[in-house]
């Protein structure tokens, strides 16, 4: 009866445990979705940023080309051109820094869920092998005449 009884603790323990292991795991996905909109939030307000200090040295640019008498002269025209191009090669930054992120998350959280349902499996196999040596007796592992090979370890 005392086998029993610590057979059903340890698989209402392993339950509890799983339990807990799936909130843990919820709580952390949405960690990691708040974690993305701020990432997200930051990188809209980096945007803006670069956005507006390219209008700023736009407007410097045009203010000292009247100022000096150049307006339309192919020197302003190509300063004007590779502010534009910066303010490009920024925002891609901008957006490839954000999906590698993402991905990054997207991964993170694979890895948190992944590890769970193991756990959890893990977890299964317990119960299962308490449960056998309580309603089974002693359990018998097979003994094998096959030896590991270097070749097992190369895979």
């Amino acid at each position: 009866m005392a086998l029993v009884t610590s057979a059903v603790i340890v698989a209402g323990a392993t339950v509890a445990s799983y339990a807990q292991q799936r909130k843990s795991a919820k709580a952390q996905a949405r960690a990691n979705a708040a974690e993305q909109r701020r990432a997200e939030i930051a990188n809209a307000r980096e945007r803006r940023q670069q956005v507006r200090n390219a209008r700023v040295q736009r407007a410097s640019l045009e203010s000292q080309a009247a100022l000096t008498g150049v307006v339309g002269s192919s020197g302003v025209e190509g300063a004007a051109a590779n502010i534009q191009t910066q303010l490009g090669d920024n925002l891609s930054f901008l957006d490839q820094n954000a999906a590698l992120s993402q991905e990054a998350s997207i991964a993170n959280q694979q890895a948190q869920d992944y590890s769970s349902r193991a756990a959890g499996y893990a977890a299964l196999g317990e119960v299962a092998g308490k449960a056998g040596s309580v309603y089974g007796g002693r359990t018998k592992t097979a003994k094998t005449s096959v030896q590991p090979t270097s070749k097992d370890f190369t895979k």
